[in-house]
């Protein structure tokens, strides 16, 4: 039985941040870095999604045709974005009274495992493996061509609205209950994968 790559890429998701916590010794902040980092480069990558939409729309002589509401989906985006990170961080200030911010990233930078500092290793590869996604599942395929704005930004934006709910909810609860940092990680890579894998079935339903 044959299985969908995007399934694999689930798995794959899932790999890195568990090998982190459970091989690697990362802690909880490290691996909501490493969510955060993949995260930011989707959202650098929607916007060159959006451009090339309308770079085609505008080849092809239907430029009127690009969604009127293209900036306002890109105000909007950047601003669940920013609230979602803010409402991280505060959730990690609640958690630890110690958290500090600039000595987490110092210090996923700088944590080294086989020798050398892991930043210069994992960082470029999320960032490659990012863009490789967005040539091989949107270019190559010439997505473009028949995806709206509307429908690719209202899909990253529903995206968003997931990540904003689950960290308020994670914000509230840890004002009042302390939770470790295994239950932490399960939910984290749970949540990420279960709505991955919902979002694929619902393409396939959709076909």
């Amino acid at each position: 039985m044959r299985i969908h790559p995007k399934y694999i890429q689930i798995i794959g998701d899932a790999v890195i941040p568990l090998l982190g916590f459970f091989v690697w010794s990362w802690n909880i902040y490290f691996i909501l870095l490493f969510y955060l980092l993949d995260l930011l480069v989707k959202e650098v990558v929607m916007h060159f999604k959006s451009n090339r939409i309308v770079k085609f729309q505008t080849e092809i002589g239907l430029k009127n045709t690009s969604s009127k509401n293209e900036l306002k989906f890109r105000f909007l985006s950047s601003i669940l974005l920013i609230f979602s990170l803010f409402v991280i961080h505060f959730a990690l200030v609640v958690k630890d009274d110690d958290f500090n911010l600039l000595k987490e990233l110092i210090d996923f930078w700088n944590y080294k495992d086989m020798g050398f500092a892991q930043g210069y290793i994992l960082i470029p590869l999320v960032i490659v493996m990012g863009f490789m996604q967005y040539k091989n599942e949107f270019i190559l395929p010439k997505l473009y061509e028949n995806q709206s704005l509307d429908f690719i930004w209202k899909k990253h934006i529903k995206a968003l609205i997931v990540l904003l709910s689950f960290s308020s909810l994670t914000f509230g609860i840890l004002q009042f209950v302390k939770i470790n940092d295994l239950i932490l990680v399960i939910g984290v890579i749970g949540i990420s994968s279960a709505y991955q894998f919902l979002e694929i079935r619902s393409q396939f339903l959709r076909k």
